[in-house]
């Protein structure tokens, strides 16, 4: 019994200081997330009678949500898709084939962002997110956009109108 009241006590004055780091964390700081603000690269994605925006902590944290809403479908429909291919080519001909979960399903806890966005000619706020897998792996990632070919799922880009709140662009790169 004694154990246990210290093993509680131990719990109760150590388990505030160990998750303390995460609480009251915006999204920027809980996920690898850049801001761009530059007109060089605003012009690069969107139309040039666009204006750059600001985005608040609020709208970042809109994004991300309707981000997460949007892959979620996406990696249900990945799911189907992944099943049936693996029912499809079970067969000794195909046995050489294999089809991997994470071809088919995006972890965005593992993906870095940049954002960028503009207000478009009906004042609507329009984001584009850059989304790519390992972050670390892209030293650069602060100063410019991380931009590969081919990758698959690992790279896909985004476009939310956050005044319509969706998604109304979506691109992921090729597979080599």
């Amino acid at each position: 019994m004694r154990k246990i009241l210290y093993i509680s006590i131990f719990l109760i004055a150590v388990c505030p200081i160990v998750f303390s780091g995460q609480v009251n964390k915006t999204p920027q700081q809980l996920i690898d997330i850049t801001i761009f603000n530059t007109q060089e690269k605003k012009n690069w994605i969107f139309q040039k009678d666009y204006q750059l925006s600001q985005l608040n902590q609020s709208e970042i944290s809109e994004c991300e949500h309707i981000l997460k809403i949007f892959i979620d479908q996406y990696n249900i429909k990945g799911k189907a898709k992944l099943d049936s291919l693996k029912k499809r080519y079970n067969t000794p001909k195909y046995k050489h084939i294999q089809f991997l979960k994470n071809q088919f399903y995006i972890d965005l806890k593992k993906y870095g962002r940049q954002y960028i966005a503009v207000k478009d000619k009906h004042s609507h706020t329009i984001v584009y997110i850059n989304c790519f897998c390992n972050p670390s792996e892209f030293s650069y990632r602060k100063q410019e956009w991380v931009q590969v070919e081919d990758g698959g799922n690992c790279f896909f880009q985004i476009k939310i109108d956050l005044n319509d709140k969706k998604v109304i662009d979506y691109k992921e790169n090729g597979v080599a």
